[in-house]
């Protein structure tokens, strides 16, 4: 089911109108809703039947999102029927149920703390009711990784590592902890290699450094990209790609001016630098002092404050 979520021009400059449209979505939501229990009610042994019941409360999550508070009852026992359901499959349970968990942590007007204390709380819920599904573990270490709390970060990563999370969590988690480790050391000793020569060659003695990492399949780390061309940096700036088509990477680096000395490997996020500086995402973003010391291995959050309180 397909349908149209942005707001026309015309609605954006007029609020009558923009409450009309968001009305409009709100019945096309509540209406697919409408035939997807017509659906499941009619034909309850139907393999679609199951489906259905979860297009149900995707529809009505897209009515409430529109603004059409009058449907939260029928979504919530929607969303309870579909749990109690013992013919719905684990994993489209836990999928659905997902969904709505965090649409209704995200309700009102959270700052960056409060966000992210509702995800990790319905994450470890997830975690509890469906163990054997992913959703609650890969939000737990969304939070560990987004936090500005180290304390937080590792005590998260050790849970997973103990929990029954997939081998890719556990992985994840564990490069997580590896990165907060390079907080304090010297990135001189992490540039070793034929593979870093470059990027070691680029850092200046007496200068911070910041090194970014970004991805022609990352529209975010172009954004940060062109925030710090934007802002300048009283520093060494590298862009560590993550890309393995590098004519293409190198062609938009070029599109797009990016700043700083390019640093690219055909392997990606597998790359040896990658791996040496534990970055698997994009952009992710290491902060180094005028002394070569790694001070920030999560400069991406809040990194204009970051930045001027180094000098950079």
């Amino acid at each position: 089911m397909f349908v149209r979520t942005d707001t026309p021009k015309e609605a954006k400059a007029d609020p009558g109108a923009r409450r009309a449209q968001q009305a409009a979505r709100a019945t096309t939501f509540t209406k697919a809703a409408d035939r997807a229990k017509d659906f499941y009610t009619k034909y309850p042994e139907h393999p679609k039947a199951a489906e259905a019941r979860a297009l149900e409360v995707q529809a009505l999550l897209g009515a409430a999102q529109s603004g059409d508070a009058t449907g939260e009852g029928r979504l919530n026992f929607a969303v309870e029927s579909l749990r109690a359901d013992p013919k719905v499959d684990v994993k489209l349970k836990a999928k659905t149920v997902s969904m709505h968990a965090f649409s209704v942590a995200m309700r009102g007007q959270k700052n960056r703390t409060e966000r992210f204390a509702m995800i990790e709380q319905v994450a470890r819920n997830l975690a509890g009711d469906f163990p054997t599904e992913p959703q609650g573990y890969e939000s737990l270490l969304t939070v560990a990784a987004v936090t500005d709390d180290e304390a937080q970060s590792r005590r998260i990563a050790a849970e997973l590592l103990r929990s029954p999370a997939s081998a890719i969590i556990k992985e994840g988690a564990q490069v997580l902890v590896g990165r907060l480790d390079l907080v304090g050391k010297p990135l001189e000793a992490e540039l070793t290699g034929a593979d870093a020569s470059q990027a070691k060659a680029a850092v200046k003695a007496g200068q911070g450094t910041v090194i970014y990492t970004w991805a022609s399949w990352s529209q975010a780390s172009l954004d940060l990209a062109a925030k710090l061309k934007l802002r300048g940096v009283n520093g060494t700036v590298i862009a560590l790609n993550l890309d393995e088509d590098l004519k293409a990477a190198e062609a938009l680096a070029a599109k797009e001016s990016l700043p700083g000395t390019a640093v690219y490997d055909d392997r990606g996020r597998a790359g040896a630098l990658a791996q040496r500086l534990k970055v698997r995402s994009a952009p992710q973003v290491i902060i180094v002092d005028a002394t070569g010391k790694i001070r920030d291995v999560r400069g991406e959050v809040d990194l204009d404050k970051k930045l001027t309180a180094l000098g950079l």
